[in-house]
């Protein structure tokens, strides 16, 4: 599970991440960035009501903050980032989520590789 610390849930940053920040399309999933001046990177979630019930929601959302989890190390710091979900994202596995966002991470230069 992702710490607190590492997790955007103010309205206004939000808002701002999708004004100015950029972004990475990758079909079923959207990513937002934007630096944000710290030594550590925090996420956030959208998933449109479209998707389904609360249930599935949120458990999109935690297979996402499980992706990232798993990867954290390999994400550059300093970064606020929001992930969103589209309603055409069928309902995946961990595996399928985590190509899905190394793959958008990858295209938006916050991925480092480890050797």
């Amino acid at each position: 599970m992702l710490k607190k610390r590492y997790r955007l849930v103010d309205d206004y940053l939000f808002r701002r991440l999708r004004q100015k920040g950029q972004r990475r399309y990758g079909g079923d999933l959207i990513l937002s960035f934007l630096p944000n001046k710290l030594p550590y990177s925090r996420v956030g979630f959208i998933v449109s009501r479209r998707y389904g019930s609360a249930v599935k929601r949120n458990r999109i959302k935690r297979l996402l903050r499980e992706a990232l989890r798993l990867h954290w190390a390999q994400i550059i710091p300093g970064w606020d980032m929001v992930w969103v979900v589209r309603p055409s994202l069928p309902s995946s596995s961990l595996a399928e989520i985590e190509k899905k966002v190394i793959r958008l991470l990858q295209s938006a230069g916050l991925w480092r590789k480890m050797l």
